[in-house]
């Protein structure tokens, strides 16, 4: 017990106060979402090049294996990036060669659809934010917030992505989304 407070009282101010700062957070995301959306309409209306914020990636790292290799979370943030620019091949080639699509789909099936998806849309925005990855050896799990814009969708995704070391860089194996909110626009 602190003072005169009980800890009841203790643990409601440390629980208001993790609140508070979820809430800031949260706030903080919708604030550059909404200013990407504005960038966006902008951009296209005038041709400019949007510059975005980035929000800062907020991570925990658990384990000891950690190896001269990028980090999970630089190779991330180079496949959300590789992604945002429509570059395909680079945001392919962070996809392991086992790679296993989500929904039964075959890889062959889920390569063609991302190639058309990439290449049609030109104009998007992509950013993680509260990751969190865990190490074991060879393999990391990954989760995050992806908040991802483009002209006809806004969406907010919790993602889980298991990755491998493969020639000393770090591959998706499995990119599974644990729930998501979009808006059509």
């Amino acid at each position: 017990m602190f003072g005169n407070k009980t800890a009841s009282e203790d643990n409601n101010a440390i629980d208001a106060g993790i609140t508070r700062g979820r809430n800031l957070r949260r706030l903080c995301v919708l604030v550059t979402v909404a200013g990407l959306l504005w960038g966006l309409a902008h951009r296209q209306a005038q041709a400019e090049p949007l510059i975005a914020m980035a929000l800062p990636v907020s991570h925990s790292v658990t384990d000891t294996t950690r190896a001269s290799t990028p980090a999970v979370e630089d190779t991330l943030r180079a496949w959300a990036s590789a992604w945002d620019r429509s570059d395909v091949e680079a945001y392919l080639a962070h996809y392991a060669e086992d790679f296993m699509p989500a929904g039964g789909r075959s890889r062959a099936e889920w390569l063609e659809q991302r190639r058309e998806r990439l290449q049609a849309q030109s104009i998007r925005h992509v950013l993680l934010s509260d990751m969190s990855v865990r190490y074991s050896g060879e393999q990391a799990t990954a989760r995050f917030t992806q908040h991802y814009v483009d002209m006809g969708l806004m969406s907010t995704a919790q993602k889980r992505l298991i990755l491998s070391k493969r020639n000393g860089a770090w591959k998706i194996r499995q990119e599974l989304v644990e729930s998501e909110h979009a808006v059509r626009r």
